[in-house]
């Protein structure tokens, strides 16, 4: 009895370990898979097509690398979409991030896009605002060049905001620094022309910290943002030319 048992063990280490092994293949199998579509244009089809509302026309390109598109229509809530004209990225890569809940790194090299049309429907019975407990995300955002032509929408009247170049680096930092900060310059509208930045600690306190200035044919700006998200501080002067 002793030698059949001993066999059985045997046999059953080894049929866990080709089981594990054949677990492993799979997993690994799967994984190639999804890295292989990601690096195909029919797998960036495949990929946007789970975005729910999305709607991309005429797209080109791989969704790990470059890609661009002719159109990008994505429905909001309430009846209201955001339309993307010429919308193109190039450089996109995922990586490690020690920064970020879910360990992942989004950069880009560039996004861009000729135009886009923001219509947003106002929920007709808002629920009153919370401070956030953090401002965690749960991937890390790089993108070395943000550029949008125009910017029209139905939250302001007047012309489209023109010439936006921005540079985005979200959930970045070590431990309890992780921060969020943008920085853009450029920015146009009715005459005037923005730069500035903007920080934001992700979590503890939650401190922000921020600068615009502002200027035009006929005057100049600043203002200034410090505090904490819970508590904001601003503070600001503008200086205009008196008419001739």
């Amino acid at each position: 009895m002793a030698p059949a048992r001993s066999f059985w063990r045997r046999a059953l280490g080894w049929v866990l370990a080709l089981s594990g092994l054949a677990a492993l293949l799979s997993v690994c199998a799967a994984m190639s898979a999804v890295w292989l579509a990601l690096r195909s244009e029919m797998g960036a089809m495949r990929v946007l097509a789970w975005v729910p509302g999305l709607t991309v026309v005429e797209p080109r390109g791989q969704f790990l690398g470059d890609f661009q598109a002719r159109r990008l229509e994505w429905r909001l809530p309430r009846g209201g979409r955001l339309v993307l004209l010429e919308p193109r990225w190039q450089g996109l890569h995922l990586a490690w991030s020690d920064t970020a809940p879910w360990h992942v790194a989004v950069s880009m090299r560039s996004l861009q896009a000729q135009a886009a049309d923001l219509n947003w429907v106002a929920d007709p019975k808002p629920a009153p605002l919370v401070v956030p407990k953090d401002l965690a995300l749960p991937v890390a955002v790089q993108i070395d060049a943000l550029t949008l032509g125009r910017l029209s929408s139905n939250l302001w009247s007047g012309p489209p905001i023109t010439g936006l170049a921005m540079k985005v680096a979200l959930q970045q930092g070590p431990g309890s620094a992780v921060q969020h900060r943008l920085q853009w310059q450029g920015l146009m509208w009715q005459g005037w022309v923005a730069d500035g930045a903007l920080e934001a600690q992700a979590n503890g306190a939650m401190s922000i910290k921020g600068r615009l200035g502002i200027r035009h044919a006929q005057g100049q700006g600043s203002l200034v943002l410090a505090g904490t998200v819970a508590a904001p501080e601003v503070t600001g002067w503008v200086s205009m030319k008196p008419p001739a």
